[in-house]
Formats: structure tokens, sequence, C-alpha cells
């Protein structure tokens, strides 16, 4: 099951100080134009949706980081690409837009070794770290790294 989604672009934060960086075949990417965590739940779904992207013309350029599980979304727990059973989805989800409007996301890497953890949550900000594998959903064949992902979103 392939899940591409991101959040409206009008529901986010645009501060600064919120941020989703990242290296990408270790060139250093951030985004803190538009930032945000939507938290979710219809039973038995729980998710996340977290963003971090910036307004280039018409594309948003940016990551997008998506967690579900059947169980409520909670700091301190390693989401990866393992599916969850009960939903048939996998845990965590990576989701990248380039400058150009081209997407690559784990779920079309057959390795996607994807990992999320959610070091600390309160009812104002979200902050973690990821990392993954993700392939072009263009050419289904471009791989590439995202490392050292760190996130520091508002909650909505």
């Amino acid at each position: 099951m392939l899940s591409l989604s991101a959040c409206k672009k009008d529901g986010g934060s645009s501060s600064s100080s919120y941020y989703v960086k990242f290296k990408l075949d270790g060139a250093d990417k951030q985004y803190s134009q538009t930032t945000a965590a939507v938290f979710t739940t219809q039973l038995p779904v729980y998710s996340c949706a977290m963003v971090g992207e910036q307004q280039n013309g018409t594309v948003y350029e940016g990551m997008a980081i998506n967690l579900f599980n059947d169980v409520a979304i909670a700091a301190n727990v390693t989401y990866t690409d393992q599916v969850v059973a009960s939903l048939g989805t996998p845990e965590a989800t990576l989701l990248y837009t380039d400058a150009t409007g081209a997407q690559s996301t784990s779920g079309l890497a057959a390795s996607p070794n994807v990992q999320v953890v959610i070091t600390s949550m309160d009812d104002k900000t979200v902050t973690g770290n990821f990392s993954g594998t993700i392939v072009s959903a263009t050419d289904l064949t471009t791989t590439h790294t995202v490392t050292e992902g760190q996130f520091h979103l508002p909650r909505h």
C-alpha cells in the first residue's frame, strides 16, 4: 500500500523556530517556512502527519513524515516501515518533494529502513528524529538516503 500525503499549506506555522532538517544523499536540507504536526484519530487508526516545507513558485518543496498505528502515537517509540497488521499500512513513511515538484517516497523502496522517533511532545510542540531510504515516484528506480533527520514542529 502506498500512502502519499501532505498537510494543507495554510494550516501550518510560519515561525522559523520550527523546522524539518535532514541530509539527502549527504546534502543538507532544511525546511521551516511552513511546519506542522497534525494528530488525528479515526478508530482504529491513530495518525500523525508532520511536514516542513517551503514554497518555490507553485511547488511546495519539503519533507512529509507520516505515522500510523492501531494505538495512540507516543513519544519514545521507534516507528518503522513495518506494516501494522490490523491496518495494512506501514507505521512510518517518508515523502520528499524536490524543487521541481518530483516526489520520492519510502513507500516505493524495497528496503526503506524508515525509523522515526518522537523524542518529546506536549500540547504545543513535537520534536524527534528520522531516517530512511526513499525512491523516486517518477522513475521508480532512483534511490535517495535520508540521514540525520530532525524535526521540531508546532502541534495542531
